[in-house]
């Protein structure tokens, strides 16, 4: 009788359990089905300095709930791992693959200079540091070419348009390595991948040596903390029970000429970043200096061996590029006040929707940073205390006292400390192991939806900016066709979609400051300024989107300009389509 209530009550759980996972698996699908009419719907013309969201179809987004909803559900109890990938793979196609949809083109400008980097290597064979500070880092494009050959492409900018797709896909595997050495909870594993990607607004995972170099830093991180763990045990005099001893995790045994090729390969990996990236090894040295120090990994003289091999790197390597930059370099160390005011203050500009925008993605940050603060304190008010996440988190913000690096770095810093970010940020959010499941949905869900929204917001909020039309990709290639080696190429604003071919034949200017100040001798002198060689103005739509959203530019002044080009005697048109024209003046003598 025992037994067959038994039998019973167990054929009745799995039949529960069937019928939700195939629940889940058609709330995937559904979803999925409405983000793909919804990106058939999408009419970009009408987009305002709010990016796409401003037109997102309420199908789409409609999806996206959806999708939300589906993974509340199914992480809450006892979260399977096919249902947990199903769910983060439909989010990293429903989040990231919208411009490789809707945009005809592929988008963003500094993605197109790489491919006329890998280019002068597909062409020349030859890597020539004397071209620009790219080719003193060459690893990602030496690669990119290689790629470029195997696939059998004609250009690498075939691989461009969907490679955050791609890069975000492979970032999932060592971050799921990174997560399992934090905790055992599975919830709070997949709930903290779910943030990481639903926080992960920056852009930075385009076609580029930054998302090449990411994956390499969270696999690097990834394979250390799972293969070579150690026992938690911090160097003096840090307090060892403010360090609790790393969770059991399923470490796989080595023997000992494994664990010796694994390092081998790591160093390999590590090297191909100091190849391939100027910021990404210096962040992986500190969070291995980290790790050492706090006894998380067993081989103490890593972090040395790495600065040797980053060191071998900068001495011998990259001379040509230091001579000129170097003074300049170390000027810029420890110039925090510099350093904020290039990433923050001198961002808080531009229409009235921009700004929302900027203020939209500063909260988003504040907001994961404040979380994760909420982690750590949650820890030290149990009984198992473990700084060495939260310590890993904003370790990070060391690299400010490095450089502005293009008023970037603060975007960088979270870039880098994003996987440690949402680990805490999802332990605040779920509180202690015996979470009842209906508090986790709710919890799981409310998150979701708000994280969704300011993704939507911050990621594409330039997207007037970062998408490129058939017109002006056309009116590129002419620029090309007629402008001779040589010449002087000049911008009006800084995002042209230029550089992708014959990268180190031409001479480029930007003239943005005389454009605002409608300046025409001083644009002028700029395209007169090589004697002998022809000058060609690029203006299109991309570059009046920059300074509308940027400068807060009137249409009215921008019409000016153009008319009084074409009154400026010497200048004339040498190529237009309703989305570029571009203007040229002969040779000077």
């Amino acid at each position: 009788m025992t037994l067959g209530l038994s039998l019973s009550q167990g054929r009745r759980r799995l039949d529960e359990r069937f019928v939700v996972g195939a629940a889940n698996v058609g709330a995937v699908a559904v979803s999925l089905a409405l983000w793909t009419v919804g990106m058939a719907t999408i009419e970009l013309g009408g987009m305002t300095d709010l990016g796409l969201v401003s037109v997102l179809p309420v199908t789409a987004v409609s999806g996206l709930l959806l999708l939300c909803v589906s993974f509340a559900f199914a992480v809450r109890r006892d979260p399977e791992t096919g249902m947990m990938l199903l769910h983060v793979a439909a989010l990293i196609v429903m989040l990231f693959a919208i411009p490789a949809i809707v945009e005809q083109v592929p988008r963003f400008n500094v993605a197109w200079r790489h491919v006329g980097i890998t280019d002068v290597l597909l062409r020349t064979q030859q890597i020539d540091p004397r071209i620009d500070a790219y080719f003193s880092w060459p690893g990602f494009f030496a690669f990119s070419a290689l790629l470029t050959q195997a696939a059998g492409l004609r250009s690498t900018l075939d691989l461009v348009a969907w490679a955050a797709v791609a890069f975000n896909l492979l970032y999932l595997v060592p971050l799921l390595l990174i997560l399992r050495a934090a905790t055992r909870d599975l919830t709070v594993i997949w709930f903290g991948v779910w943030i990481f990607y639903l926080a992960n607004w920056i852009g930075q995972d385009y076609y580029a040596p930054q998302a090449y170099g990411y994956f390499i830093y969270l696999l690097i991180i990834g394979l250390l903390l799972i293969y070579f763990g150690g026992e938690g045990r911090p160097i003096w005099p840090i307090p060892q029970r403010l360090f609790a001893a790393p969770m059991a995790v399923a470490r796989p045994q080595l023997a000992p000429h494994q664990r010796a090729g694994l390092l081998a390969v790591i160093l390999v990996m590590f090297g191909a970043l100091s190849a391939s990236h100027q910021l990404s090894p210096f962040a992986l040295v500190g969070v291995v200096i980290v790790l050492g120090a706090l006894g998380r990994i067993t081989l103490s003289g890593l972090p040395a061996l790495m600065i040797v091999i980053l060191g071998t790197w900068l001495s011998y390597m990259t001379v040509t590029y230091m001579q000129g930059h170097v003074g300049d370099m170390i000027a810029r160390i420890g110039s925090v006040d510099n350093t904020v005011a290039a990433n923050l203050t001198d961002r808080f500009r531009g229409s009235s929707e921009h700004f929302a925008v900027i203020v939209v993605r500063s909260v988003t940050s504040v907001a994961l940073w404040s979380l994760a603060a909420g982690g750590w304190v949650r820890q030290l008010m149990s009984r198992r205390v473990d700084l060495t996440w939260a310590i890993l988190a904003v370790a990070p913000f060391t690299l400010l006292l490095l450089q502005s690096y293009g008023g970037e770095i603060l975007l960088r810093v979270y870039l880098f400390g994003l996987p440690f970010m949402s680990l805490l940020a999802a332990s605040a959010l779920l509180g202690s192991r015996g979470r009842s499941p209906r508090r986790v949905l709710a919890v799981v869900l409310a998150s979701s939806i708000l994280f969704l929204g300011s993704f939507l917001v911050s990621r594409y909020g330039n997207e007037r900016v970062d998408m490129i039309t058939p017109g002006e990709a056309i009116g590129m290639a002419k620029l090309y066709e007629i402008a001779p080696p040589e010449s002087q190429l000049v911008a009006v604003a800084s995002n042209v979609f230029w550089k992708y071919r014959d990268y180190e034949l031409y001479h480029y200017a930007v003239v943005t400051e005389a454009v605002l100040d409608l300046d025409l001798p001083a644009i002028v002198e700029t395209l007169r300024a090589r004697p002998g060689s022809a000058g060609y103005l690029i203006v299109s739509r991309a570059q009046l989107a920059a300074l509308q959203l940027s400068y807060s530019m009137p249409t009215e002044r921008w019409d000016r300009l153009r008319t009084e080009l074409r009154q400026t005697p010497g200048v004339r048109i040498a190529y237009e389509n309703p989305d570029i024209t571009i203007y040229t003046t002969s040779a000077s003598r």
